[in-house]
């Protein structure tokens, strides 16, 4: 409304110079100075109208600055306000991480430190929430398990190659018995060989001396039989 009563009202003016600049092109100044003096009314609307307008952009200016002051200050309250809620966020945020990473790392300490200790491998890491501290645990506990299985597996191995072992030294022990019994047949024969060795010696020597006298008593004969043919052959 200003605005069309500013444009009003400067046409108005416009329209009163019309006339003045006729009639001062025309060279007739006291007409045109007449019409220009008849003008000032419109000349002082316009001013005021002006003056209006100015006054009410002053105002509306001043008004919109309060506002913008306003605004600028509920936005700084509202800036310190979501900062402070943020850095509390990020507090309780910060809070929170770092209880489950310590109360994570403590639990997989508290684990190894009892397998360490204790060496038992059935020791496992509490479930935790799925996060890089959870899955670390997890991983352990898998470590853990693989661990016991292969212990177990050589457990077993270990009672196999025991068993067998027992078995191979009742083996051996069946075979030094038997061992232990050749030998001792072998000494009993190697005893009865030498006995028979000895035995056939005596014979032999036994054999030797009856050749001996058989021989003797062969000799004997033969003199005794000359003896007894020379007997005769005198007698006769």
């Amino acid at each position: 409304q200003l605005l069309a009563a500013d444009k009003k009202a400067f046409d108005d003016y416009v329209a009163s110079l019309e006339p003045v600049l006729e009639q001062s092109r025309n060279s007739q100044n006291t007409d045109a100075k007449e019409l220009f003096i008849k003008s000032k009314p419109m000349i002082a609307k316009l001013d005021e109208s002006l003056n209006t307008h100015t006054a009410y952009s002053k105002k509306l200016a001043t008004e919109q600055r309060k506002t913008a002051n306003t605004a600028f200050s509920r936005g700084n309250a509202l800036s310190m306000i979501s900062i402070l809620m943020g850095m509390l966020i990020l507090g309780g945020s910060s809070f929170v991480l770092n209880r489950n990473i310590r109360n994570g790392l403590n639990s997989m300490e508290q684990t190894v430190t009892h397998v360490e200790a204790e060496l038992d491998l059935t020791a496992r890491v509490p479930a935790r929430q799925d996060d890089e501290i959870g899955r670390m645990g997890t991983a352990l506990n898998r470590l853990l398990a693989r661990l016991q299985d292969n212990l177990q597996t050589v457990a077993h191995a270990a009672t196999d190659v025991s068993k067998s072992a027992e078995a191979m030294f009742d083996a051996s022990r069946q075979v030094a018995s038997t061992s232990d019994a050749q030998r001792s047949a072998a000494a009993s024969m190697a005893a009865s060989v030498e006995e028979l060795t000895v035995s056939i010696t005596h014979v032999g020597d036994r054999a030797t001396t009856t050749r001996e006298r058989v021989a003797y008593a062969g000799n004997l004969a033969t003199e005794g039989e000359t003896v007894v043919v020379k007997t005769v052959g005198d007698i006769d």
